[in-house]
C-alpha cells in the first residue's frame, strides 16, 4: 500500500533537491550539472581535475556560484588553457554537453598490499562516513563520497549522482591542500569502468566501496597499480587487486 508523503511521518523529508547547473569557464558554457545542489565550488574543482582540465586548484584565475542563475562560472588563468583546449572534447546529449569520456591518467605509485589491520582502519572510516552523511541520513537518495588521507583525516561530500559526488570530495580535498596521491576514496555506488576513470584523473590509490566491481575496472586498476576493495563493510572483503 502506497502512504501520501504529504501525511507520513518520518524523520526523512522523503524528497531530494536536484537541480540543473551550468557550468561556465572562460565564458563558454561546458556542461550542465544535474545535481545536489551543495558543495558547487567543489563538484567544478574535481570535475576539471579529474578530466585533467587543471592540475591544481592554482590555475583557477576565479570561481564564483551564481546560485539564482544556477551556474557556476570560472575562468582559468593564461597558463592553464593550453591544457584545457587539449583535453576538451564535447558533445552535445538533449539539454546537456558533457566531456567524451577519455583515459587521463595522473601517474600512480605502487602500493604496499592491503592486509587485515589496513582493512579494519579503512572499514571503520567508512562507518564513520555513514554516519556523519548528513543528507542521505535527513532525506535520503544520495551517493556518499570520502577521502581518507594517510593521518587517518577524512572529508566527506554527498550528491544523488555517484560521480558528482567523488567529483566533490576531490575538489574538497584539492581545496584543503591534500596530497590526492596518498588517498583512499571511499564511495558507496559500485566501481565501474567509468568510475575508474575519475580514480585515474585524481590520481587516487586505492578505492573502498560498499558494493563490488566490473572487470574493466580491474582490468585499469591493474594496469594503473590502483587497489580495489570490495564490500568494505563485510568481515571477509574483497581484494580486487
Amino acid at each position: 500500500m502506497c502512504i501520501d508523503s504529504s501525511i507520513k511521518k518520518s524523520k526523512r523529508t522523503n524528497i531530494f533537491i536536484e537541480e540543473m547547473i551550468e557550468l561556465i569557464v572562460d565564458e563558454k558554457k561546458i556542461l550542465t550539472f544535474i545535481c545536489s545542489p551543495q558543495g558547487l565550488e567543489e563538484l567544478a574543482i574535481g570535475f576539471l581535475y579529474s578530466k585533467g582540465i587543471i592540475n591544481s586548484i592554482e590555475d583557477i584565475e576565479k570561481i564564483k556560484i551564481l546560485s539564482k542563475e544556477k551556474k557556476i562560472k570560472l575562468s582559468l588563468k593564461m597558463e592553464s588553457r593550453e591544457v584545457k583546449k587539449r583535453n576538451l572534447v564535447l558533445a552535445t546529449n538533449g539539454m546537456t554537453e558533457y566531456f567524451r569520456e577519455h583515459v587521463f591518467v595522473r601517474k600512480i605509485k605502487k602500493q604496499e598490499l592491503i592486509n587485515k589491520e589496513t582493512h579494519n582502519k579503512i572499514k571503520k572510516r567508512f562507518i564513520q562516513m555513514l554516519d556523519e552523511a548528513e543528507l542521505q541520513n535527513t532525506k535520503g537518495g544520495t551517493h556518499i563520497a570520502g577521502i581518507l588521507d594517510g593521518q587517518g583525516n577524512l572529508i566527506i561530500m554527498e550528491d544523488i549522482g555517484r560521480h558528482n559526488a567523488v567529483d566533490k570530495v576531490i575538489g574538497s580535498a584539492l581545496i584543503g591542500g591534500i596530497d590526492l596521491s596518498t588517498t583512499t576514496l571511499l564511495i558507496t555506488g559500485r566501481v565501474s569502468y567509468d568510475m575508474m576513470l575519475k580514480v585515474l584523473g585524481g590520481g587516487i590509490p586505492c578505492v573502498g566501496t560498499l558494493k563490488v566491481t566490473s572487470n574493466l575496472a580491474i582490468e585499469l586498476a591493474k594496469k594503473h597499480n590502483i587497489k580495489i576493495i570490495g564490500r568494505i563493510l563485510k568481515d571477509e572483503c574483497i581484494v580486487y587487486t
